[in-house]
């Protein structure tokens, strides 16, 4: 049976990300503003697929022995778990050296500490009526499940 390592980050952030990616790369070349990417983005008018109908699904999966469940924002409080966590998943138990090596990897990496990639980095974005109009519309897209977010680093 194949495994599944499915990664996802808080709906906030990732809306700020993939508003970074869409004006960033040449071939999608997006030249609308956040707050109109904002109502595409929470009204599934953007190329992809909704965020929402992809992650609920998976996250109905992540009890399944073949699914790795994992939150970007567990990975941002604590890598090393994390890594020890899916090498025990995929049956490759990796060294605590080796996670240790591959922590210091990345923390000396310029490109994997941008601060896009902070947890929370949405608050440089949303507006205060944003903010209210994605909580208010979040229990409806999340389909009443129990997956719950951080949406800061704690």
């Amino acid at each position: 049976m194949c495994k599944v390592v499915y990664l996802t980050r808080n709906p906030k952030d990732v809306m700020c990300s993939f508003y970074d990616f869409h004006r960033t790369v040449r071939m999608v070349n997006y030249k609308g503003t956040f707050a109109q990417f904002f109502y595409r983005f929470i009204n599934n008018k953007l190329g992809y697929g909704s965020y929402f109908d992809h992650v609920v699904p998976w996250w109905n999966h992540r009890h399944d022995s073949n699914v790795y469940y994992l939150k970007y924002e567990d990975v941002k409080k604590d890598f090393m778990y994390a890594v020890q966590q899916l090498g025990e998943f995929l049956d490759h138990p990796t060294p605590h050296d080796t996670i240790q090596e591959i922590k210091d990897y990345w923390d000396d990496e310029p490109n994997y500490n941008r601060r896009e990639d902070r947890v929370g980095f949405w608050k440089y974005y949303f507006t205060v009526h944003m903010n209210e109009k994605f909580d208010k519309l979040l229990p409806e897209r999340m389909y009443d499940t129990d997956l719950e977010f951080e949406y800061v680093a704690s």
